[in-house]
């Protein structure tokens, strides 16, 4: 798997997704698999079950996910790439396995992974590499190659997207009782240590993402200054002894509350779509929390199926379909040793690829 020549000729894209649950029976099941050997406490999977009960029990991500994957499989189709693209999940069907058997069973030699997840880490990058690993390590045929391209906030339609969202709501609101708050997935204090090949990549890429969207759009929407931002975090579910990335954004907002906000901008930054972490964290509790306080609270749209991200996505795409690219040395993304798994955990990692 480490002596990869290049990409060109791949004859199929993997589009990965996280997964979610389809039904109410799905919902706990689903949840044993997001936190398997995690140490998550059983009432703690029973809260978050509720965020998906409130739904119905079924997310929303798979659906959204595959009108992104047929986006995109007809954007490399009128660029000249007509090969399977094909769906896969992390944690619910299709899971990664059966699809990598499928294609190899459909004569695939050469499959190209690309996760829905756009900053390094390991639960966001590495831990697909390993998911792709195993699905690997379970061929019968050791020949097939498949190897995972780098994050996606590598993809200039990412910003486009979030500035095109952005830009109309500091338009109407924006003042000096507005402030921008950046939302990004939280993590362990450990793992965004190690993220990316020299560390601290993981709040490093949002942050400088957040920096060129904010510099755009205030531009962009006729402000005389940029208005306050800051960078918060949501969706914590740890033990609470272990450290995570703050400030949560429901206390963020309260503080803004006290510092006289009166205007709360939110910026999904780390989702491209609006699954649970976006409808409940932001849409439910933290517009609640903003509620309370009587603030107003706007969320800006994910980037989704908008044609500024699924255009610039498809063009990247097509990039390594169609240049020789060599697996990445030490020092790049998605190397060998990059993202490290915690608490020394090792598993099989197919290599990622860095421009040459």
């Amino acid at each position: 798997m480490t002596d990869i020549d290049g990409l060109a000729n791949a004859d199929a894209l993997m589009v990965i997704g996280f997964g979610g649950p389809e039904s109410p029976d799905e919902v706990i099941p689903f949840l044993q698999s997001v936190t398997a050997g995690r140490g998550i406490p059983e009432e703690r999977l029973a809260e978050v079950g509720e965020h998906y009960f409130h739904f119905g029990g079924k997310s929303p991500v798979n659906e959204q996910n595959l009108a992104l994957t047929l986006a995109l499989a007809d954007r490399l189709k009128k660029l000249g790439f007509d090969l399977p693209v094909v769906r896969a999940n992390r944690n619910s069907a299709p899971f990664i396995p059966d699809v990598l058997h499928q294609l190899a069973d459909q004569g695939a030699k050469k499959v190209m992974g690309v996760a829905l997840a756009s900053f390094s880490s390991y639960s966001s990058c590495r831990q697909y590499r390993e998911d792709l690993g195993k699905a690997v390590q379970s061929l019968d045929d050791p020949s097939i190659e498949v190897v995972k391209l780098p994050g996606l906030c590598r993809v200039p339609g990412l910003e486009d997207a979030f500035v095109e969202g952005l830009t109309p709501a500091l338009a109407q609101v924006a003042d000096e009782s507005t402030v921008v708050m950046f939302a990004v997935h939280s993590l362990p204090t450990a793992m965004a240590a190690t993220s990316g090949p020299q560390g601290n990549a993981y709040v490093g890429q949002h942050r400088d993402l957040a920096q060129r969207i904010i510099d755009r759009a205030w531009k962009d929407a006729g402000l005389d200054q940029c208005p306050p931002w800051e960078i918060v975090f949501q969706s914590r579910s740890g033990p609470a002894h272990i450290p995570w990335l703050e400030p949560d954004i429901s206390d963020a907002i309260l503080e803004a509350h006290k510092q006289g906000i009166t205007h709360v901008i939110c910026v999904p930054l780390s989702f491209l779509t609006d699954h649970m972490e976006v409808i409940w964290d932001l849409d439910t509790q933290a517009a609640e929390t903003a509620d309370d306080l009587g603030l107003d609270f706007t969320r800006v749209p994910t980037p989704g199926t908008n044609p500024l991200f699924l255009d610039s996505f498809a063009g990247w795409v097509a990039r390594y379909l169609s240049e020789s690219l060599r697996p990445p040395g030490s020092g790049e993304s998605c190397f060998g040793d990059c993202c490290p798994a915690p608490m020394g955990k090792t598993s099989p990692v197919v290599e990622g690829v860095v421009r040459s």
